[in-house]
């Protein structure tokens, strides 16, 4: 063990951010993101650096983030979906006890 109490791999200094979501311009995973690097504050995938620093959306990065909010709206719907079921079935059952099935 190192002197901090864990040993991690050999370039990693921690457990990895699990709030760590898409890239807020392309939408893409961080390890994939395709946004370049911001000349002014060396930042990826800053959407501050496209109002601020001068940057201009590549038609890949709009496509990219297209696709991932058409993504997320499916998602979206098949869990109301799916919730709606739920709660149907639910109420057909409403007066027997789940232990008894």
């Amino acid at each position: 063990m190192t002197n901090f109490g864990w040993s991690y791999p050999a370039g990693c200094s921690g457990v990895p951010a699990d709030d760590e979501g898409p890239c807020e311009v392309c939408g893409l995973d961080p390890f994939r993101c395709i946004c370049p690097e911001c000349p002014e504050c060396s930042v990826h995938g800053d959407p501050n650096c496209y109002k601020e620093h001068g940057l201009v959306l590549t038609e890949e990065q709009r496509q990219s983030r297209q696709k991932y909010e058409a993504n997320m709206e499916a998602e979206a719907r098949a869990e109301a979906e799916w919730a709606e079921a739920e709660a149907a079935a639910n109420a057909g059952n409403a007066g027997e006890n789940p232990a008894h099935r």
